[in-house]
């Protein structure tokens, strides 16, 4: 009992050290390449959809994203008819990291790719949980350093009208942040930012 309550302990701290900042990752699961246009303002019609039971989490999205492709001198209509580009995007999911999100079909399409290729950081919780570790103190300290993992997942669609036939490409973009005891409305801004930047980098 005392080598396994010791082995409890010493993966507490090691979460302690190693989650007490939050780590992140973002993810497209494909490259997309725009043709080069020689036009200047280059405009740009940014469409925002979520089918996410968190709309609270989800509303600054869109403005971050904005603010993002302004900042590369595109210039943003609200008539797609006007647009040079289209970045149309469904936020599927934000919350709680689990396996069930894919099994369950709460992610599907491109969005499932992105997520599958994040760096998802699982808890050692479980290692010496159930079947070594039975005293309060072990448990105790595995569940006071606990991390949790809070995910984003995107699916996105770019159109270039400028060509002579126009062409949409679609992508997924997911982004993850881990954290001890992190909550989704604590992960949301930077989950935002992340997958924001994502999508905006390919302008």
């Amino acid at each position: 009992m005392g080598a396994a309550l010791a082995l409890m302990g010493c993966a507490a701290t090691e979460r302690t050290i190693d989650y007490s900042e939050m780590k992140t990752d973002v993810r497209m699961d494909r490259s997309i390449f725009l043709e080069p246009l020689n036009k200047y303002p280059k405009k740009v019609f940014v469409e925002v959809k979520h089918t996410t039971n968190r709309p609270d989490l989800v509303g600054g999205f869109q403005p971050v994203l904005v603010g993002m492709i302004q900042s590369k001198g595109y210039e943003i209509v609200m008539n797609p008819n006007q647009a040079d580009y289209l970045i149309q995007s469904n936020i599927r999911y934000i919350g709680e990291y689990n396996d069930r999100i894919m099994q369950d079909g709460m992610v599907t399409g491109a969005a499932i790719g992105a997520l599958s290729g994040l760096a998802i950081a699982h808890s050692a919780a479980g290692i010496a949980g159930g079947a070594l570790v039975g005293g309060a103190l072990g448990m105790g300290a595995d569940i006071a350093t606990r991390t949790k993992t809070c995910v984003i997942a995107i699916d996105v669609r770019i159109t270039e009208r400028t060509l002579a036939r126009p062409m949409a490409q679609d992508c997924g973009v997911a982004a993850s942040a881990t954290k001890i005891w992190l909550t989704t409305e604590a992960a949301a801004p930077t989950l935002v930012q992340l997958a924001a930047q994502q999508i905006s980098g390919v302008f």
